[in-house]
């Protein structure tokens, strides 16, 4: 019978161990008005990248898709943005601009049956509004230099520069340079406002296949990339992320 203590001791202590899941009603800390929260209608701005989706800053590029979404499930969205008057009422939606449109104003309206017991003051209808800048692309705010270090080595800082080019091969386009560290230039980049994308694009001095993508905090001072190469020796990818300030 010695072989079965230890298992009905584990039992025993799972069954003695305080139950601290608020949202669990069982447990002795449950609270319910903590389930929803009042009623919200704040939504987050991300920019489209073929890959990836990237926070919004306070701008984005004139010819990438802005993605609206709102961060609450309400019952009913209403969604004005600048002068355009499509009716927009799921809770995402995508708009895209073409042209540098300067300001816009973004406003969502949402309703959702209030918790007038846990929130007497809900009256189930709240109001949002934010605003961003669609701009050229000689005026976005994510060229520049950074300078950082890898997670892979944080003792050793070196310099990101993010610039447009004219290419021969593909007109205008932008550049990396220096990330990792080395490599002279990364092509195969899809920039935005606030962020780019690395598409898998090769770079000089024998760097190759590098994947990721990076985007500016809401001072856009800040700069975080998440990237990945591939590393012949070991015959695989090393994924790794940059993070840097401006300079």
């Amino acid at each position: 019978m010695k072989p079965l203590l230890l298992p009905a001791l584990l039992l025993l202590a799972a069954a003695c161990k305080p139950c601290e899941d608020w949202r669990n009603p069982e447990c002795e800390n449950y609270h319910p008005c903590d389930t929803l929260g009042p009623v919200s209608a704040d939504f987050r701005m991300e920019e489209d990248y073929f890959l990836h989706k990237a926070p919004v800053a306070n701008s984005i590029f004139m010819n990438r898709g802005l993605i609206l979404t709102a961060s609450q499930e309400l019952d009913t969205y209403e969604w004005t943005i600048g002068t355009d008057t499509i009716r927009r009422r799921t809770r995402t939606t995508t708009v895209w601009f073409g042209f540098p449109a300067g300001r816009i104003d973004i406003r969502l309206v949402g309703t959702r049956p209030p918790d007038t017991l846990c929130y007497p003051g809900d009256d189930g209808r709240d109001t949002v509004w934010k605003t961003v800048w669609v701009e050229d692309r000689d005026s976005l705010p994510v060229w520049g230099e950074y300078e950082g270090y890898s997670l892979s080595n944080p003792k050793r800082p070196f310099t990101f520069r993010l610039q447009p080019e004219i290419h021969p091969w593909v007109g205008y386009t932008a550049m990396g340079y220096n990330l990792p560290e080395g490599c002279t230039r990364i092509f195969g980049v899809d920039f935005g406002g606030s962020g780019f994308e690395i598409n898998g694009g090769a770079g000089e001095d024998g760097c190759r296949s590098i994947s990721g993508y990076g985007f500016l905090s809401p001072d856009e001072q800040h700069l975080t990339v998440y990237y990945s190469t591939y590393n012949d020796a070991i015959g695989r990818y090393l994924a790794d992320t940059f993070q840097a300030v401006r300079k």
